[in-house]
């Protein structure tokens, strides 16, 4: 997806906003499993912002992040290998209607990131997105400031 340089930050959407009406697996929004992991190539750090909105009914959403050195098909987001501790887990037990938050950082990943989400109800509907931001760059374009005497 797309993604805005700001600085020496990029943002993008790791999740467009959509209902999740049945139970399943997602890797950054889509059910595919290769050519759609986030390349950190040039970054130290990742950032996720989750932003579960209503449960209509009893579900978990787990969303875990994972990585991967190369993101085809086989070796990318179903072969990706879940990053310890990055993950963050939304749990509805009633049927009214919740809005919480959360974020995952990970620093020092393999070069593909995914955000793998996990809906366990197959008849509660859960809409939601996530954002993500790189940060940290190991390279940085340097800014040149001249000085002129007037």
């Amino acid at each position: 997806m797309p993604a805005k340089r700001i600085e020496d930050s990029l943002f993008g959407i790791a999740y467009k906003s959509r209902n999740m009406t049945t139970s399943g697996t997602l890797y950054n929004g889509s059910t595919a499993t290769g050519g759609l992991g986030i390349d950190t190539q040039n970054f130290n750090e990742i950032v996720f912002v989750i932003n579960p909105g209503p449960i209509t009914a009893p579900a978990t959403l787990t969303f875990t992040v994972t990585e991967s050195a190369t993101d085809t098909a086989a070796a990318g987001a179903t072969g990706s290998a879940a990053i310890s501790g990055a993950s963050f887990t939304v749990v509805q037990n009633s049927t009214q209607n919740t809005v919480r938050k959360g974020a995952i950082v990970v620093r020092d990943t393999e070069r593909y990131v995914y955000l793998k989400c996990v809906k366990t109800s197959a008849t509660a509907s859960a809409i939601f997105g996530a954002d993500y931001c790189l940060a940290k760059p190991k390279e940085s374009p340097q800014t040149n400031s001249e000085d002129f005497d007037v």
